[in-house]
């Protein structure tokens, strides 16, 4: 019995260090937080929180927190490629309970507010920023802008830089826009795609296909390679890793949801979150050191991975 025993203890100790794919931290608590929406700015120095007090800016390191903008409704929240705004997409309706989309932008240091996007029934989900600028595909059509700087006062001005690729969904379509051109990519043929995004090394897009899980492939649609057939919202976390949450539901609640690293190299996967949290719309840094993640009752998590 004693054999057996240290036998599944090294053969567990093997197991563990084979599905080391990040060396991450314990999840630690953002106190007093409750978060509508998140995200991490690319440098992973700071998060963005939406709550009823408003769009807070809290540093990653210690967790001070500041009100920078009063945006109620604001969901699905990115920080910008140089960290100087956070953009978001907020909801309208009509008298007729009509649902447009508009893409919202606001400056951090001073709190200056600009509609990048004006409202509409057709902004696809997914967008990019790169030198300053914000690219968007809107009613079929590229939206390339600048925001917030000195020189607009956080005014929408088209910006002049070629737009950088962006990775969208459109109606449960996987699309890509370089430039100009937007074109339909669907690698696995027709069905319901979600979370797309490019890898910083900007050759390969993540995403996920409904029933099958997450994928990444080549910017041309070409090159599908599985990620992982369980998780979902996955996102990057550099080049060579991706996070996502395994999760069970009841129907209407989710009753668990594991964070999971896995390496796009082989696949092996790592749990990053115990049993008692439920972890949810994970944010990672652009070298994937630093993540975020929510919980159903708006908790918020960050997380050191490297």
């Amino acid at each position: 019995m004693k054999k057996t025993i240290i036998t599944a203890f090294f053969a567990a100790a093997a197991f563990s260090a084979a599905a080391q794919v990040v060396n991450a931290s314990a999840p630690r608590l953002v106190d007093g937080v409750t978060a509508e929406s998140s995200a991490i700015s690319p440098d992973g120095s700071f998060l963005v929180v939406n709550t009823a007090d408003g769009l807070k800016r809290i540093a990653f390191d210690n967790h001070s927190a500041k009100v920078v903008a009063t945006a109620p409704g604001a969901s699905k929240l990115a920080v910008s490629a140089d960290g100087k705004n956070v953009i978001y997409r907020l909801n309208h309706y009509d008298a007729s309970h009509m649902r447009t989309v508009s893409l919202e932008s606001v400056t951090l240091d001073n709190g200056t507010m600009a509609t990048l996007v004006a409202p509409t029934r057709n902004l696809a989900a997914g967008i990019s920023s790169a030198r300053g600028t914000v690219t968007a595909v809107a009613d079929g059509r590229t939206v390339v802008c600048a925001t917030g700087s000195s020189e607009t006062s956080g005014k929408l001005r088209r910006a002049p830089e070629a737009a950088t690729p962006v990775a969208t969904i459109n109606y449960g379509h996987l699309d890509i826009t370089i430039g100009a051109d937007t074109k339909t990519l669907d690698p696995l043929g027709v069905g319901s795609y979600l979370w797309p995004s490019i890898n910083p090394d900007g050759n390969r897009i993540l995403f996920y296909f409904v029933g099958r899980g997450a994928f990444t492939c080549a910017l041309d649609g070409s090159d599908v390679q599985p990620v992982n057939a369980q998780i979902v919202q996955p996102v990057w976390a550099g080049n060579d890793v991706v996070i996502g949450t395994i999760t069970t539901d009841d129907g209407l609640n989710f009753l668990s949801g594991a964070l999971t690293a896995v390496s796009v190299a082989d696949g092996a996967t790592q749990r990053l979150t115990p049993d008692s949290i439920i972890a949810l719309e994970p944010s990672c840094s652009r070298d994937g050191s630093r993540a975020i993640f929510t919980t159903p009752a708006g908790q918020v998590y960050t997380m050191t991975l490297r």
